[in-house]
Formats: structure tokens, C-alpha cells, sequence
């Protein structure tokens, strides 16, 4: 399908042109910015090359060690990486595993029933339609291994080139001249006239929705229809197809981010993200109408006049940002590149600012595409969201003023994973150390050092066999040296309250932990977790306020949807579902977990299931016993459960059974 809409956030809807006189105001004023955020850029330096560690150390990239000696431990014990491996799940299983994934309250009575049916088609927007499952996984890594992360609330809008060869007697079954003549019989019964190309151009448009008009499909369709009419067995189409045009939730990581740490990140005064386009994306981004043409063609021919230099033109700080890029690229064996090649990637600034466009004396809020390496504007928009701050929200792991106060996990653990590091080596060294074989041969005269090599089939000159006896360390300090290391390992997961090594120390295992002792390290873990759950989610609910704002300002009319256990697809309708809401993430630690629920339902059954409570029906009996089975098996629910037409049906059956015959055992 070509497109059907175009982009509904172009230059060409939002475009910002300042009037001649206002030009070199604006110049000044966009001047002034992107000083002021090089300044910050360089304040942060100390915070990126902070970060460089933590990816070292995280990663595990080490550098070489020669002492004590040549082959000696040099390994790093991954605490940090496991701690975040642990800690990710529960908090992503707030977003991953929540039904419905936000609740919608009305704030009016008119709308509780909108409110109720938006819900299930809010959670497939956001993650079927949106596919935000690797986005969130990302996000929650962030958070703990930068000590805060940030999401990017915006519209997507991206187009693709699409060739089709296309059968001609797959268009024209019965014959060209046929389909000409019923054409022309159709037209004619409407009091018009037609041409047979005016025909065939009718239908290739009809049939991939092109359009005459436009300057590069038009051509390309008088091409197809006249090779058609020559006998053509098969035609090539070309045209654009709209590959996304939907909410998107992207994540940002903070090394690529520039702001004011002295305010509030998602109402600043600007805010910066930092990308790496290829050509092709540029060239792509400015067909979807991002980018001004002239400023692109500029940059593409600059980048193809200096290929092959490796002069960047970036400044301290985007060097210490390629940094953890080489650390990255070293640890998973990538080669560095020593010079720019093709496919190499141009700096962009995406920058959200207040500028005097008008020139009226009041500061408006703006978009600004700005390529730092070249000192051009890409373009400059008005901002098009319908929110009170930029489309950014910040998470922080401390919910700390400041995005760079937050520690993450990863700095957090740092000490102890290098404590834990290095004691590990020096105790390899030492298990080296007792183990390996080492001999004392009696010197008959003088002050000198011999080494020996010991291998199988050595042949050593002695004297007197006594000359060479072995030395005996004493293994007694091996447990020692094991239980340090556990120690140091225990207070490090001790410390984030993730984990409990005591409960499944095998070096203990005869030790007796009483139930009160085990509730206790529960209850403490899960204080500190439900903290930090609380944290991300509430501001998980600023970012799901804002993609619902922007589906309710450039959401498709209709959408069909689907509904987890519902075979049939439902449909949305803008015009029925937006109203006011008050909108909150769901997800928490106990509706997240599938065994807690299915513990839960349990319980309400058996207080439910009494006789005098059977007797006011005022419950919904097999909703509760459906949504059980639902938990348990899913797939085995969808098999067993009617739907309510058939359980009408069957439950009407049954009762004609019973007045037929009142003392038939058993129901249908």
C-alpha cells in the first residue's frame, strides 16, 4: 500500500520561517544556544568518563597483568552485571506483565463505560502495535546501569521505497481488450468517457493506492501502462510505503543526552539528544520532510569530499562518548576502524528550545535540528505536542533532583566488585602458589639462583639425591581465602536488597534459618524493591499520559485490535474512546506476579464458595473461576471456556433437559 497520509509533523506543516528582518536575531539566538550547551557539554565530562569506568568494569574489559608474575590471575567477577540481571525482571515485569497495562479513570459519569472499553485497546497500542517489549527491557537496564534513563514521547513517521513486479494477467484476467471494452461500457452507462489508458491507470491505482498527480508516481505509472499496451507479461511498480506512523517510545541513554543539571529535565530550558545518522537516514528523514534539502546536500557532500580522513571536529566530550563506544566494540571483538568509511555516521542534534521566532517578544517553544559538526540547521519547527513539558521523561533509580546525583547499581557496586576482583586474583594467585609443585636443591658453595623446569621425562644432575626436596605449603589457608571472597560477595547483593546469599550458601548448608529469619530478609527485600517500583512507575505514567495525548491528536480514526482469550479482533473508534481520563501505570509487584495472583484467586474462591455467600449473588462466579484458569493455562483456558452466547446456549439446553426429564443425573 503506497502512502495514505503524509507526515503530519513535517517542515511543511510546522515549519517556522522568520521573517528577513528577524533572520539574523534568530541566527544570534540559536548561536547563543548551541554555545550554551557546548558549555554544559564539557561540565559533564567528568560524568562520561565516570560511566567509562563503570562499562570496564561491568563488561569486564581489564587491562593486562604482569605482576607478580608472567601468568598470573586476571580475571573480573561480574557482581554488578549479575545484581542487574537479577534486579530487571521484577521491574520490567511491571510494564511486560500488567493487564491492562494503565487504568483509565473517568472523570465524569458519561464516560465510566469509554473508560472501560479503552483499556484493553491502550495495552495493544502499547505493546503490540507500538512493540515496546525490547524498548522496556532497554529502559530498565539504564536506569540501573546509568542511574537514570530517559524516554522520548513522539510521533513516528517513517516512509520506505517499495518495487513490485506485478503479472499482468494477474490485473487482467479475461484479457486486456476486455477489461477495456467493460470500462468503457461502465463509463459510458455514467454519461462519461474514457481512453483504454485512462482505464489501466485507473485500476494500477485502484489497486495500490497511486496517485496520477504526483510528480514521481505519475510518470512511473504512464511508464507501466505503456508497456502494458505493448504487451508486457510483467510491469515493475514503484512507490513510497508508510512503514510506521504511530506513537513511539523510544529510550535515550544518558551519555547521549546534554541538559541543565540544575533543572528539572523534562521542563528545562532545552534539551538535547545526540545522534548518529547515516547518509541514507538523512537522505530518508529528509523525503519524510524532517530535514531542509539544501542543508542535507551540503553535508553529503562534504562527508563524500573527506572520506577517508579521520579528522571528526568533535569536541573533549564526544571523545570520551567514542570511548565507551571502543570499549563496547573491543569487548565483543569488533576490529576499530582507524578511518571514516562510507557507512560512516553524522553528528545531529535534536534540540527542544525556546526561541523568538516572530519576532512578537515571546519565546516560543521549538524543535531544532542542528548538525554541531557542520554548524548548520537541518530545520526548525514549531512544537507540535500536546504536552505541558518536552516529550521526555526521566526515570532516576534515587529519585534524586539531579539526573548525574542518581547512582545506579552499577556505581553503587563498583567498590565491591573491584574489592571482590581483586581479592579473587590475588587468591588464584595464591591456590597457585600452595598447589604448584616447588623444589629446594642444597647449594654446596656460593650465593646463586637456579630454576628448574619441571616436565615429564626431565633429566636433573644431582649430587646426592637429597640434594633436591620438595617444599610443603600449607592448604589450611584455601577455606579461609574461599569464605572471604563469599563475604565480600554477600554484602554486595546484601547492599542493593536483591538477594539473600545466606538462604542458599552452600558453604552453610547445615545452618538452620528458623521461618521468622527468612520473612524478615523477604520483608526487606521486598520493602527495597516495592521502593524502586514505585519510583519507575510513577514516571511510567507520565510517559503513558503522553503517547495517549498524541494518539488523541494524530491517532488513526479506526483501528482494530485484539484482546488477550478473544478470538475475534475489536474495533476503536476514536470518536467513542476519547474523553477525559486520569490516567495510572497498573503494574505492581504483587499484580505482576503470576503466582501471587493464582495464590490470591485461591483464597477469594474459598471465601466466595460458601453457601451464604453463593446465596446473595452479588459475584461473578465464573469470572473468577475463568480468570483462574487463565493464570494456570492459558492456552488450555482458550479450549475449555465458552464464550457467553454459547454458555446461553448450553445453559438454556440444560434446563429444557431437566423439565423433559426431571430425574436425569449428569447436564449437557
Amino acid at each position: 500500500m503506497a502512502i495514505t497520509r503524509s507526515n503530519p509533523i513535517s517542515l511543511e506543516v510546522l515549519q517556522s520561517e522568520p521573517a528577513v528582518e528577524d533572520q539574523e536575531r534568530v541566527t544570534a539566538e540559536i548561536k547563543t544556544l548551541v554555545s550554551d550547551i557546548k558549555a554544559v557539554d564539557t561540565d559533564m565530562l567528568g560524568w562520561v568518563r565516570k560511566q567509562a569506568d563503570l562499562t570496564k568494569l561491568r563488561i569486564g574489559v581489564r587491562a593486562r597483568r604482569n605482576t607478580p608474575w608472567k601468568g598470573s590471575a586476571n580475571v573480573s567477577i561480574p557482581v554488578i552485571d549479575g545484581i542487574i540481571r537479577r534486579w530487571k525482571p521484577g521491574v520490567a515485569s511491571l510494564v511486560l506483565d500488567a493487564d491492562p497495562i494503565a487504568f483509565f479513570t473517568a472523570q465524569s459519569e458519561d464516560d465510566i463505560e469509554a473508560a472501560r472499553a479503552v483499556e484493553p485497546f491502550f495495552t495493544y497500542l502499547f505493546r503490540e502495535h507500538m512493540q515496546t517489549t525490547y524498548p522496556t527491557v532497554q529502559l530498565v537496564d539504564t536506569i540501573a546501569w546509568r542511574g537514570h534513563a530517559y524516554t522520548r514521547e513522539a510521533w513516528k513517521y517513517q516512509t520506505r521505497r517499495e518495487a513490485r513486479v506485478v503479472p499482468v494477467k494477474q490485473l487482467f484476467p479475461n484479457g486486456i481488450e476486455q477489461f477495456v471494452q467493460q470500462a468503457a461500457q461502465a463509463a459510458e452507462q455514467q454519461g462519461k468517457e474514457t481512453s483504454p489508458e485512462d482505464a489501466i491507470m485507473q485500476l494500477l491505482e485502484d489497486e495500490y493506492k497511486l496517485d496520477r498527480q504526483d510528480e514521481k508516481e505519475g510518470p512511473m505509472l504512464l511508464a507501466a501502462v505503456a508497456k502494458i499496451q505493448d504487451g508486457a507479461q510483467y510491469v515493475k511498480i514503484v512507490y513510497r510505503r508508510v512503514q510506521y506512523d504511530r506513537p513511539d517510545w523510544q529510550v535515550i541513554d544518558p551519555i547521549n543526552v546534554i541538559v541543565p543539571q540544575n533543572q528539572n529535565p523534562e521542563d528545562a530550558e532545552w534539551f538535547v539528544i545526540m545522534h548518529q545518522f547515516t547518509p541514507d537516514q538523512l537522505r530518508g528523514m529528509m523525503i519524510d520532510g524532517f530535514f531542509l534539502e539544501g542543508p542535507i546536500a551540503q553535508i553529503l557532500d562534504k562527508e563524500t569530499r573527506t572520506e577517508g580522513t579521520n579528522d571528526t571536529g568533535g569536541s573533549q566530550t564526544d571523545h570520551a562518548r567514542e570511548t565507551i563506544i571502543d570499549i563496547r566494540d573491543r569487548k565483543a571483538g569488533k576490529a576499530k576502524e582507524m578511518s571514516q568509511s562510507k557507512v560512516g555516521t553524522v553528528p545531529v542534534w535534536e534540540i527542544y528550545c525556546n526561541l523568538d521566532v516572530n519576532g512578537d517578544g515571546e519565546r516560543e517553544r521549538c524543535i531544532l535540528w542542528w548538525a554541531p559538526k557542520q554548524n548548520l540547521a537541518l530545520g526548525l519547527v514549531d512544537f507540535p505536542f500536546p504536552f505541558e513539558g518536552w516529550p521526555i521523561t526521566y526515570y532516576p533509580f534515587e529519585a534524586q533532583a539531579r539526573p548525574i546525583d542518581n547512582q545506579g547499581i552499577a556505581e553503587k557496586l563498583r567498590p565491591f566488585q573491584k574489592i571482590i576482583s581483586a581479592f579473587h586474583n590475588a587468591r588464584l594467585d595464591a591456590a597457585q602458589i600452595t598447589l604448584a609443585p616447588v623444589l629446594g636443591m642444597r647449594v654446596t658453595s656460593g650465593n646463586y639462583k637456579k630454576t628448574i623446569k619441571w616436565h615429564p621425562g626431565a633429566v636433573i644432575p644431582l649430587n646426592n639425591i637429597n640434594d633436591l626436596q620438595p617444599i610443603i605449603h600449607d592448604k589450611g589457608i584455601l577455606p579461609a581465602l574461599l569464605q572471604e571472597q563469599q563475604i565480600n560477595q554477600r554484602l554486595a547483593e546484601t547492599y542493593i536488597g536483591v538477594f539473600d546469599a545466606t538462604l542458599t550458601n552452600l558453604e552453610a548448608a547445615g545452618e538452620r534459618r528458623t521461618a521468622a529469619e527468612i520473612n524478615a530478609i523477604t520483608n526487606i527485600s521486598g520493602n527495597i524493591f516495592g521502593l524502586d517500583a514505585k519510583i519507575f512507575i510513577v514516571a511510567f505514567g507520565k510517559s503513558l499520559t503522553k503517547i495517549w495525548q498524541l494518539y488523541e491528536d494524530l491517532g488513526d480514526e479506526e483501528m482494530f485490535f485484539r484482546v488477550a482469550g478473544e478470538e475475534k479482533p475489536r474495533k476503536a473508534r476514536k470518536s467513542e474512546i476519547v474523553r477525559n481520563y486520569d490516567i495510572r501505570a497498573a503494574g505492581t509487584p504483587a499484580n505482576t506476579n503470576k503466582s501471587f495472583q493464582i495464590q490470591n484467586l485461591e483464597r477469594i474462591m474459598q471465601l466466595l464458595f460458601q453457601p451464604q455467600v453463593l446465596a446473595t449473588g452479588m459475584f461473578d462466579f465464573t469470572e473468577i473461576v475463568a480468570q483462574w484458569l487463565k493464570l494456570v493455562d492459558y492456552q488450555m483456558s482458550k479450549r475449555i471456556i465458552r464464550s457467553a452466547e454459547d454458555g446461553n446456549i448450553a445453559q438454556t439446553l440444560m434446563s429444557a433437559a431437566n423439565i423433559v426429564d426431571p430425574d436425569a443425573e449428569g447436564s449437557i
